[in-house]
């Protein structure tokens, strides 16, 4: 569940940005200029790498006094076409409620992810090492959030609404443009996608209901823009989620930092065979440690 709302947050977060309009650079350039033109740049790339490191806070209500403090870093190498990639990730649980004291070898749980459009996503399981690989519907809803492409001025009509303040920022080398936003249901914001004349594609009923239980509370997103080549070579994302789980109230506080390099000098990504012939297939992400 978890790894389905952070590919929807992305393209929502990237969508957002686009809605902001006003200042101006000290060549008179608009951020809505800005990031029309690094949008349209970043279209184009054939790969890149993204470096991403994340704190989260969970608040379960009533159920938890303490909460649950998650760190989680992760290197991604992507291509686009076709569309693949392989990610190393770190996952620190030391301060998860019943685990503090741990050793630390037992708290962080180190894994690989490989993905192909071709032959689907594959995980390693950080337990045991062995190899999982995901239902075909999880290939199927990586695809229909990544073809969430839109015109930025279909964006610009109805995104604006959620944008409460933007400053734009620049030195020599970079534009740093930040945005904050109001509260946003997150299944409105869904509809309003949909009710588009555009090829955003419709949303499987999974991912669709999850949206649904989520309401973004606050979101804080700055981004860093190349003067050179308008690459977006940084982000930074302070976000508040709530979320209704079978009626219980659970709150999210998350930072994240991510770092973009390595634009069109990735090599095509390759599923190493012993993960193809020995990943067990899973029938649902409820099989899946983690998800």
């Amino acid at each position: 569940m978890k790894k389905k709302r952070i590919i929807g947050f992305v393209v929502i977060v990237l969508m957002l940005i686009l809605a902001a309009c006003g200042e101006q650079s000290e060549s008179g350039e608009s951020a809505e200029d800005i990031l029309k033109e690094s949008q349209e740049v970043m279209q184009e790339l054939e790969s890149y790498a993204v470096e991403m490191d994340m704190n989260q806070h969970i608040d379960m209500g009533e159920e938890s006094a303490e909460g649950m403090v998650v760190h989680a870093e992760s290197f991604m190498e992507i291509t686009l076409d076709p569309m693949s990639f392989k990610q190393e990730s770190i996952m620190d649980l030391s301060e998860v409620e019943g685990l503090a004291g741990t050793e630390t070898d037992e708290t962080k749980m180190r894994y690989l992810s490989y993905f192909h459009e071709e032959e689907g996503m594959f995980m390693e399981d950080p337990e045991i090492g062995n190899w999982m690989k995901f239902p075909e519907s999880y290939s199927n809803e990586m695809f229909t959030m990544s073809g969430m492409q839109m015109n930025p001025e279909e964006q610009l009509q109805f995104l604006e609404q959620y944008v409460t303040d933007l400053s734009l920022e620049e030195d020599d080398e970079y534009y740093h443009i930040t945005l904050m936003t109001e509260e946003i249901h997150m299944d409105e914001l869904m509809e309003d996608l949909q009710g588009l004349n555009t090829d955003v594609p419709r949303l499987e009923e999974g991912i669709e209901s999850s949206f649904g239980m989520m309401e973004l509370k606050e979101l804080d997103y700055s981004i860093t823009i190349s003067k050179d080549s308008y690459y977006q070579t940084e982000g930074r994302m302070n976000m508040v989620m709530a979320v209704d789980a079978m009626g219980q109230a659970i709150t999210s506080e998350e930072e994240t930092h991510i770092v973009m390099s390595q634009f069109n000098e990735i090599d095509a990504v390759s599923i190493p065979q012993d993960v193809l012939d020995n990943a067990e297939e899973m029938d649902d992400f409820n099989e899946v440690p983690g998800i």
